[in-house]
């Protein structure tokens, strides 16, 4: 059934006080005009000027950018003994390639976090930046990125796995027409993606190691069955949608399911107000017991109502029934796995206008760029 959308005003409610952009200081402006009314009124008379304050009014506008250009001059130099020529040597900070550390985060920033093909890099830069360069050149600065963060990505994925509360996700991907995935580790500050060629448990592993001492939130799929069910907590989100497939069968399937959704609806809005601070912890258990028990009887009761699908899924539920309620005795967990789904999406943008990778090279600049932007994101960090 359809169901009916409540009119949003589109103006602000009656009262609403207006927001204005705060004026910077004085000593942030880069120039101040002083400006007049005219000398003589409409009538007439001669305008005299106050001593009352003026009003301030700030306009922005942004500089030509002009590339800055560093020419080294590397002169030679022969030994007055063998006669062997030495010439100056490039100092590591200025690297292989033609642009320094700042141009080379304008890669990053376009390409990791903007999904921006290297064409379109490539007219920024030319445009905007007033630099030229090649697609090579692109390429080959993804390059050394990617290897400028290789021991800040390994140092990441090392500490997601101490982490106590981890939330994780799967999407897939292509190098060239070879089937892969993109898994995402996330936290409330961190967020880790890799890319691997199975979207098997042994993948899952050997993020997160068997002896993973955390609690793991996620949908139901079978990688992560190696983690107990008492440590981990099912995606109340997903676990909506096949409650959703019930109540749309027929007969006692239906019934079930609708059953089920009302709860459903109840536990979201005690968990709202939790979080608004308006009941406590113990409030929230306490008023929570009557949706766990009740959720948990109708899945005993799916379990054997005849219909296949739905005896299926409410088996494999009792069977994780110690992971659906780990959000209500857990500080810190989350009935929705919506934090890891969210950090996912720029991938899955990004995926959908672009060939995905070419090579290993390329796999290890997306996972390492995509963990970067996430992590910069999460911890309100400036990349450039």
């Amino acid at each position: 059934p359809e169901k009916k959308k409540k009119e949003k005003k589109k103006w602000p409610k009656e009262g609403h006080e207006p927001s204005f952009r705060a004026l910077l200081p004085e000593s942030e402006v880069t120039e101040t005009k002083e400006l007049y009314p005219e000398a003589f009124c409409g009538c007439g008379g001669e305008v005299k000027p106050t001593e009352e304050k003026p009003e301030r009014k700030q306009f922005f506008g942004l500089p030509k950018i002009k590339p800055i250009v560093t020419e080294l001059h590397l002169n030679t130099g022969r030994c007055l003994k063998c006669g062997k020529l030495h010439k100056a040597a490039i100092p590591k900070e200025y690297g292989n390639g033609i642009l320094l550390t700042d141009a080379m985060s304008w890669i990053g920033l376009l390409s990791g976090k903007f999904h921006l093909s290297k064409r379109k890099i490539k007219a920024i830069f030319q445009d905007l930046l007033n630099l030229p360069i090649s697609l090579g050149t692109i390429s080959k600065t993804e390059e050394r990125i990617s290897q400028a963060l290789r021991k800040p990505y390994e140092e990441a994925l090392a500490h997601i796995k101490t982490e106590p509360v981890v939330h994780m996700d799967e999407t897939g991907h292509k190098e060239k027409k070879k089937k892969g995935w993109v898994w995402l580790c996330a936290t409330k500050n961190l967020a880790v993606f890799l890319i691997a060629f199975s979207r098997g448990i042994e993948i899952a592993k050997s993020i997160l190691t068997e002896s993973f001492k955390g609690i793991l939130e996620s949908d139901r799929w079978g990688a992560y069955s190696f983690i107990e069910a008492i440590g981990r907590q099912l995606c109340w989100a997903h676990l909506k949608r096949d409650f959703t497939k019930i109540s749309e069968r027929m007969g006692i399937s239906a019934e079930i399911g609708n059953k089920l959704l009302k709860y459903i609806q109840r536990m979201f809005k005690l968990w709202k107000e939790y979080k608004q601070g308006k009941i406590s912890r113990i409030t929230l258990q306490k008023q929570m017991k009557p949706a766990r028990s009740g959720i948990l009887y109708l899945l005993g009761t799916g379990a054997s109502c005849g219909h296949k699908k739905t005896e299926a899924v409410c088996k494999r539920l009792l069977n994780l029934q110690a992971a659906l309620f780990t959000f209500v005795d857990v500080e810190g967990v989350e009935p929705t796995n919506n934090h890891a789904e969210q950090l996912i999406r720029p991938y899955a943008i990004w995926r959908k206008i672009s060939f995905f990778t070419q090579s290993e090279s390329g796999n290890r600049f997306i996972e390492r760029i995509l963990t970067v932007c996430a992590s910069c994101s999460l911890q309100k960090i400036q990349m450039i």
